[in-house]
């Protein structure tokens, strides 16, 4: 291909599981179904579990090809040689069958198509059997249009032999998935699905942390932290260290879930790193100011917040699965233990928090929706303004 990248060959193996890898048979059947269909879409935000679920969903498979990405993979010649070599790995010869299948003087930057076509041309030559191409971490390149188009034609044109499942944050944008879709040849796999249930996160904290919670106190926790994974093993890990430390609250308060706290500080570091420090400017900027509101509707947003930009923000928080949940009545809302971060962050700018919630409760009172009012009111500092309003709707309400 006339390039030459070094390959990381640990970037080509299935993770390695641990022990206590907790089994969720109600999606590994659907993970283990993916050979059943051409593309197997699993989307959810950070510590959902996508990884580990996969990888042991799919342990022991024949012909599975695994490629983790990364950020250093948003070159569509890095990400064609990986996969090359991936294919590789599993038929020798591959790589170089494939270089050799592109006409003189065209490249993979210049002409992907012409990789597409050699690489479907020798997998037509050498899959026998079915083979799983798994692709982790997709959301790390899929703004790259070269990338996308390249891995849509391949899944497009691929033989039967051919599955592919792809782990990532949000749904690519596939020209082919409209048409996967509606053939029944597309299986998505979403956050809701992910959420970890009661039964799940006992097991989690039985195995991985020896910990043994009351139904109650469990069921409390999940409802908490929504399932998420990762939040609930930290908060596991925060109650074995009350416990160890002989700080853990009587069982009727745990149960009444004011016990097993999760440990902030590991959690708001890890949010920190893994979700704001990946975002534009712009959607920061979002969602500190919008954090302030407890319902996300585009015109709310806007006007409360004296913004121009809010559906299209968050517009792209959905796609992205990026801790939004979208409620009974329709509207969206931040994750409980996101929006706490969020308010954290923002309290570290005092004069821009009470701009906010000052701008938000003149926005509330005008359209009469006076508790959301008061509450602004008071988070601005202004208890004065907050009395006024509660006496004049108390008056109101007496005449």
């Amino acid at each position: 291909m006339n390039e030459t990248v070094p390959i990381i060959l640990t970037k080509l193996h299935p993770p390695l599981l641990r022990r206590n890898t907790i089994p969720r048979e109600r999606l590994a059947s659907l993970v283990r179904a993916c050979a059943e269909r051409r593309l197997t879409l699993v989307c959810a935000g950070a510590g959902y579990g996508k990884t580990t679920l996969i990888a042991d969903s799919l342990a022991g498979t024949d012909r599975l090809i695994w490629y983790s990405l990364s950020r250093s993979d948003r070159d569509v010649v890095t990400f064609i040689s990986y996969l090359t070599e991936a294919f590789d790995r599993h038929w020798p010869g591959f790589a170089e069958a494939v270089r050799l299948g592109f006409a003189p003087g065209t490249n993979a930057r210049t002409h992907p198509a012409s990789f597409v076509a050699a690489c479907v041309n020798q997998l037509v030559a050498v899959a026998t059997d079915d083979f799983i191409v798994v692709l982790d971490d997709f959301q790390l390149v899929d703004h790259i249009p070269e990338i996308c188009q390249t891995l849509d034609q391949l899944i497009s044109h691929a033989p039967p032999e051919a599955h592919f499942v792809i782990a990532t944050r949000a749904a690519p944008a596939f020209a082919c998935l409209p048409r996967l879709r509606a053939e029944g040849e597309a299986l998505e796999i979403g956050e809701a699905d992910l959420k970890m249930t009661p039964d799940e996160a006992a097991a989690v904290f039985e195995r991985c942390l020896k910990l043994s919670l009351s139904e109650p106190a469990t069921s409390s926790l999940v409802e908490q932290i929504e399932g998420w994974a990762l939040g609930l093993l930290m908060a596991g890990q925060s109650i074995k260290g009350q416990q160890s430390r002989g700080e853990v609250l009587p069982l009727s308060e745990a149960e009444r879930g004011q016990g097993g706290e999760v440990d902030r500080r590991v959690l708001f570091d890890y949010l920190s790193e893994e979700v704001m420090r990946q975002q534009a400017p712009d959607m920061v900027d979002f969602l500190l100011s919008s954090a302030i509101l407890s319902r996300l509707e585009p015109t709310e947003c806007d006007e409360a917040l004296g913004r121009l930009d809010s559906a299209d923000h968050l517009r792209r928080l959905e796609q992205h699965c990026l801790f939004v949940v979208r409620t009974e009545d329709g509207w969206l809302r931040y994750h409980r233990l996101f929006r706490e971060f969020l308010l954290q962050h923002l309290a570290n700018e005092p004069e821009r928090r009470e701009a906010l919630h000052r701008r938000a409760a003149a926005y509330f009172e005008e359209r009469r929706n006076f508790e959301a009012a008061v509450s602004h009111w008071l988070e601005a500092g202004d208890r004065r303004q907050a009395a006024t309003l509660i006496a004049s709707v108390a008056a109101e309400m007496i005449h």
